[in-house]
């Protein structure tokens, strides 16, 4: 991605990086449903909202946000920065959102390990686009504790 998109993408919602010794370490996006229908991969994921259910209740019940892209340099993986990220990103869009949507490509095994053990989330679905296989994944945004 390129700056551009980068800035565009943080205004929408939240660009969240991960910096240490002057070093971008990680980054993770966050992205409105408005804002991300000018994706066709995520317009044809959202279109499938209705008939998935998360939690008992199709996930279009929820007031959604999406998650990603995530990278993590490959020197800190598994080092708790995508973890640090992720409470970092929830954390700024607790007050917006119930609920967060991401999708994992079915042959990135260790993405889709990272996302359902370290993060939590919850399989929802496997859609294709374009001859590809994905999966949809779904988590809840914890309101902010009362201070």
């Amino acid at each position: 991605m390129d700056d551009s998109q980068l800035a565009a993408i943080n205004e929408d919602l939240a660009v969240i990086v991960a910096v240490q010794e002057k070093l971008v370490v990680g980054y993770v996006c966050g992205t409105t449903q408005e804002y991300s229908v000018q994706f066709p991969l995520l317009k044809h994921m959202m279109s499938l909202y209705q008939e998935t259910l998360f939690q008992g209740q199709p996930l279009s019940n929820y007031h959604s946000f999406l998650y990603g892209p995530v990278c993590i340099a490959t020197a800190y993986r598994g080092t708790g920065v995508l973890q640090g990220l992720f409470q970092a990103l929830l954390a700024q869009i607790a007050t917006r959102f119930n609920a967060g949507v991401a999708f994992v490509a079915k042959d990135n095994p260790r993405s889709l390990r990272a996302h359902t053990q370290k993060l939590g989330m919850e399989l929802l679905t496997d859609f294709e686009f374009n001859g590809k296989s994905y999966v949809m994944l779904g988590f809840t945004v914890p309101p902010l504790p009362h201070s």
